[in-house]
Order: C-alpha cells, then structure tokens, then sequence
C-alpha cells in the first residue's frame, strides 16, 4: 500500500474534487498497490488540492 502524487490539469482535477469525474485514465499501471493519490493542480493553480482515496484500479489490455 502506498500513495502516490499525481499532476492533472486544474479543469480535471477541479472535477474529480466536485465528483463529476470518477475516474482519471492513465496509459501504464503502477507496479504498487495504491490506497491514496495526492492531486497536484498543474499550471496555473501549481498546488497540492486533495488527497482521495482509491477504492479500486480498472486496467484493460
């Protein structure tokens, strides 16, 4: 178990704070099994703005 800091672009990240987005695709899968992601807001907020909790990981070939 692990946690793990993520950059998204503040439209996404505002999203996934507000919950009209419930899930963030990424092209690989982490090696560890993660139980908290850290959202880092990209330029031009440039902060840490949640810490969420993972509840499951989706992956598909």
């Amino acid at each position: 178990m692990c946690t793990i800091l993520l950059p998204i672009k503040p439209e996404y990240a505002n999203k996934i704070i507000k919950r009209t987005k419930l899930y963030e695709y990424r092209k690989t899968v982490c090696k560890r099994k993660i139980d908290k992601i850290v959202i880092y807001s990209t330029s031009p907020v440039k902060k840490i703005i949640a810490e969420v909790e993972v509840k499951e990981i989706i992956s598909n070939s």
